[in-house]
């Protein structure tokens, strides 16, 4: 026994013999009880947590992930991809500046900047050629058959290619209609009775 302990005051530090009174006997065996509960549903947890993670170890069938887990994949894959691309942003933007800082010191822009100016000169003609182009194109799509309108038909540009042939003109990929030439003699008659 320890310096002045009894094994009275405390029943579970002591190793020594049991109490002799009924009551202090009692309430040892109903602790004693309690705990043991308590022991039985920690190895039970314990027994079903081995078994799942043996199954998880050794069983043959695949359990798909949960959506949970997935998840939490998906984010720590996509965080890992946005760490490494602001890294490769980052390098790139400090070589970019070291550029820049290069070509301020050596004073290299005159030469960029009259290829920008003589591009956007460029630019601005074929601009302007594009605007006349597009004028005549109306213009010639406006213009009347002959000098006048005959009949209502008003000549429009075609983006189809114009065959030439002994029944007349037609649109190319367009065969003659097997009564076409008969039509037009009839035509032809009449117009000059």
């Amino acid at each position: 026994f320890a310096l002045g302990a009894s094994p009275r005051a405390s029943p579970r530090a002591s190793p020594g013999p049991a109490p002799t009174s009924p009551a202090a006997s009692a309430a040892l065996e109903r602790t004693t009880s309690i705990r043991l509960a308590e022991l039985a549903l920690q190895n039970e947890d314990l027994r079903r947590e081995v078994a799942s993670l043996s199954e998880t170890m050794f069983g043959k069938t695949f359990r798909p992930p949960s959506a949970w887990a997935e998840r939490e994949v998906r984010y720590k894959r996509d965080e890992q991809a946005w760490a490494e691309a602001r890294r490769e942003l980052e390098a790139d933007r400090a070589r970019l500046a070291a550029e820049l800082a290069a070509a301020r010191a050596a004073e290299d822009t005159d030469d960029w900047r009259a290829r920008i100016a003589g591009l956007e000169a460029r630019l601005l003609e074929s601009e302007r050629e594009r605007g006349d182009l597009a004028a005549r194109l109306h213009e010639l799509q406006a213009r009347p058959c002959g000098g006048g309108v005959e009949g209502g038909v008003i000549l429009v540009a075609r983006s189809e290619p114009v065959e030439f042939g002994s029944e007349g003109p037609r649109l190319a990929g367009m065969g003659a209609s097997p009564g076409r030439s008969e039509a037009r003699a009839r035509a032809a008659e009449a117009s000059a009775d």
